[in-house]
């Protein structure tokens, strides 16, 4: 999942739509705007976190 936090305070999280995968092994998460374009979450200024769904509180980041 992606969290961003919205400018009245709330957070709304999504999940991700792909990993994508390097050929060194470095995995980089893909979100997706609502006209489909594919990007790195933490490339948003809102962005606060990744996670699993399965996971509890703030301090289980995936």
């Amino acid at each position: 999942m992606a969290e961003y936090k919205q400018d009245d305070g709330s957070v709304e999280a999504y999940p991700l739509v792909a990993w994508l995968v390097l050929a060194d092994g470095e995995m980089l998460p893909r979100d997706a705007w609502g006209e489909g374009d594919a990007h790195d979450p933490r490339d948003v200024g809102n962005f606060q976190r990744l996670y699993h769904p399965d996971a509890v509180g703030p301090d289980r980041v995936g």
